[in-house]
């Protein structure tokens, strides 16, 4: 039997390994202009247990252990201004220099180049009873709706 734990996960800031193997810090403003994602290495501890059964009528096990440190998961995208942004802590001027907008909020992502944005997006759940107050003086204290969909089937547009 084989029991996997992954443990502390580490993201690093930003950054570029070249041709050349030589790794540099990646900065937004380079993402676009070469169609990079603006993404930082994502690393986890990761322990392995492998448990062996030498006698079954006595429960005897042996245990293996084994623990690695840092393994790279992946890339995740960062979203600029956030904390693990390298633009967080600039000031205009340190801004101006690596070629960002002073004025720039950030909240967006840079995927391949091109800037993304997330956008929220609420609708009410189907199949579900959704019971709300009156407020105007009325019949009835409370009104309850409840939008219908076959199971798999596409929601009618409301």
């Amino acid at each position: 039997k084989y029991l996997i734990n992954f443990g502390q996960l580490r993201l690093s800031k930003p950054t570029f390994t070249e041709a050349n193997a030589e790794t540099f810090p990646l900065y937004p403003n380079k993402a676009r202009l070469r169609n990079l994602t603006y993404s930082a290495p994502l690393y986890c501890d990761i322990t392995m247990k492998k448990i062996r059964v030498l006698n079954e009528e006595t429960a005897e096990e042996e245990l293996e252990e084994e623990k690695t440190s840092k393994v790279f998961i992946g890339r995740i995208p960062i979203m600029l201004r956030s904390m693990y942004c390298l633009l967080a802590d600039m000031d205009d001027e340190a801004l101006a220099a690596v070629g960002e907008c002073t004025v720039d909020q950030g909240g967006y992502f840079v995927i391949n180049g091109s800037e993304k944005v997330l956008i929220a997006q609420e609708r009410m759940s189907t199949n579900q009873v959704h019971v709300f107050k009156k407020t105007m003086p009325t019949k009835y204290s409370h009104v309850a709706e409840i939008r219908s969909i076959a199971e798999g089937g596409k929601p009618v547009p409301t």
